[in-house]
Parts: structure tokens; sequence; C-alpha cells
């Protein structure tokens, strides 16, 4: 199983390399803060401030090409 599917990336930036590095970039600085929110807000047993962010974290790992995590996201919702 592939965990990282760049099909839909490489479409929606007409394979630029340059704006897929960049993406990356901002997809990395804000993994961190997803990680932290979530378990936040899951020790908090803050359940609609949770589906929030894993809407929020579902929209750019999508965009990345992490389909399998961003199911989890959706389950999360």
């Amino acid at each position: 199983m592939n965990i990282l599917d760049l099909t839909y990336l490489h479409t929606a930036t007409d394979n630029n390399k340059e704006l897929e590095s960049e993406l990356a970039t901002i997809f990395r600085d804000q993994l961190d803060e997803f990680e932290s929110e979530l378990e936040t807000t899951y020790g908090d047993r803050d359940w609609q401030k949770l589906a929030a962010i894993a809407h929020n974290a579902k929209s750019s790992i999508v965009a990345i090409g992490m389909n399998e995590p961003g199911i989890a996201m959706k389950r999360l919702e």
C-alpha cells in the first residue's frame, strides 16, 4: 500500500515542481500543529473542536496525496 499518491498534487499544480515543493513545506509546517491540536483536544475530550481540526487537517492531507490518513481524518470528523 502506498501512503502517498501525488497524482492530485501534480494535477493541481500542473506539474510545477517549485509550487509542489512550496506546498510540501507548508504542509510539513502544519503537520506538527495538527498533531499537537489533535492530541490536546482529544485529551480535553472536546469532540466538536476535534472534528473541526480533523476537517482542516483532512483537506491538507488529501491535497498532498496522503489518502489513507485523509480517510482517518474523515472518521474523526
